[in-house]
């Protein structure tokens, strides 16, 4: 068995949907076979820790560099000088994130290499997010003379545009991201469309994942049209980044006077935090973060799950190319999913192949109306969507198949 040497902004754990998934791929490792470098901030080091059962694995903590951008805008003056001021303020941003990387990558890429020299890897497993990881990769790589694997969540220009990153900075970062890619030995990607694309676009080596769950796990496609009472409940669960598309849900409910087709529509969130904008009542339930275990639970007792996307050709890189991990969730309940998003979107293009959701490709309320009326009315549709749903996960999302991409990203 090869060593392996994981580095990643966080460890396996459970304060995420994302650091659950690194706990089901670290379960694929023996324990003695992998050492953890984690690169993040000073002010996280006593969040971040490593799950128990993994206590026995190296573990090392470095600090980075702050990532985020000073870039300024303000629309108050005139063009002309608005542009000054969003130059001036750019070139100064990058100055201080060159001396801030500068002197990270130099401390480091020593922290590395001492603790490469004590556990001695075969290979490196990085899991890239933010400029700075994407900038030291091939550095590590170089530094430690083994090959490297790289590991993709989102499209690098989401978490740039997010951070404030000066274009400079923007830039220089997309150029060592397709480098990193090349350089790869293998590429992970979040989705088939992203595997598909960038194989494509960097001539690389990539095969996808999709977040899964235990068979075991999963709820049945229950032979039972929606909820036994009046009522028709929609779940959305995890971080709502969507927020435009999410409230374009609550304006058409709210439209409707959260009644549709006879029905009493409740909307149950299940989330750290939301933002709504609402000028009347609502019949919201706010549950806060709830465990995996108690969001299939959840879902299953509800009639459908909400899954919206952006719209905005901003996002349109990010619609394309990632998978949100709660639709595993989403189809381990039973029930089927309404997507609300881009035709082009790569939950779209997959939940459709697949005949497993109810879509909307509007931000317009009488178009989500209509979509969730579709799905109220025709009793035998919604029945196709619930058993679909769990044929897609079976098929698709259950730990089994993720544990086939995992050996042959590492191992193959």
């Amino acid at each position: 068995m090869k060593k392996v040497l994981f580095i990643s902004n966080f460890p396996p754990s459970k304060v995420s949907t994302g650091t659950l998934l690194m706990e089901q791929f670290f379960r694929m490792l023996p324990s003695d076979s992998v050492s953890c470098f984690i690169i993040n901030y000073a002010s996280l080091e006593k969040e971040i820790k490593l799950s128990p059962e993994f206590s026995s694995i190296p573990y090392f903590y470095a600090i980075k560099p702050s990532e985020h951008g000073l870039v300024m805008q303000n629309n108050s003056f005139g063009k002309l000088f608005n542009k000054i001021i969003y130059k001036v303020s750019s070139y100064r941003s990058y100055l201080i994130e060159s001396i801030r990387y500068r002197k990270a990558k130099k401390r480091i890429l020593k922290d590395v290499k001492k603790f490469a020299d004590i556990h001695k890897p075969d290979i490196i497993w990085i899991i890239i997010e933010g400029q700075f990881l994407i900038r030291i990769a091939i550095p590590i790589s170089k530094t430690l003379g083994v090959p490297i694997y790289t590991q993709i969540w989102d499209p690098p220009t989401w978490w740039l545009r997010d951070s404030n990153v000066d274009y400079i900075t923007q830039r220089i970062t997309l150029s060592e991201f397709e480098k990193l890619l090349k350089a790869s030995a293998k590429v992970l990607t979040a989705s088939p469309n992203m595997a598909k694309i960038y194989n494509e676009r960097y001539g690389c080596k990539a095969i996808n994942f999709l977040p899964s769950l235990d068979l075991k796990d999963a709820f049945p496609s229950e032979q039972r049209s929606h909820t036994d009472n009046n009522e028709f409940v929609i779940v959305v669960t995890g971080k709502i980044y969507a927020n435009k598309e999410f409230n374009a849900l609550i304006h058409a409910l709210s439209d409707a006077s959260w009644k549709i087709s006879n029905r009493k529509i409740i909307l149950k969130i299940l989330a750290p935090y939301m933002w709504v904008e609402v000028s009347s009542p609502v019949h919201i339930e706010f549950y806060g973060w709830r465990s995996q275990e108690e969001a299939l639970r959840i879902i299953n007792e509800g009639d459908i799950a909400y899954c919206p996307y952006w719209f905005d050709p901003l996002f349109k890189e990010e619609s394309s190319l990632s998978f949100p991990a709660k639709l595993t969730t989403y189809l381990a309940s039973g029930r089927p999913v309404f997507f609300h998003g881009p035709e082009y979107a790569s939950p779209a293009l997959f939940l459709k192949e697949h005949n497993a959701a109810i879509c909307c490709h509007s931000l317009e309320a009488a178009q989500i109306q209509d979509a969730l009326k579709q799905v109220i009315d025709d009793k035998d549709l919604y029945l196709t969507l619930c058993v679909n749903a769990r044929k897609t996960f079976d098929k698709y999302l259950t730990s089994e198949s993720m544990e086939k991409s995992f050996v042959s990203f590492l191992f193959e």
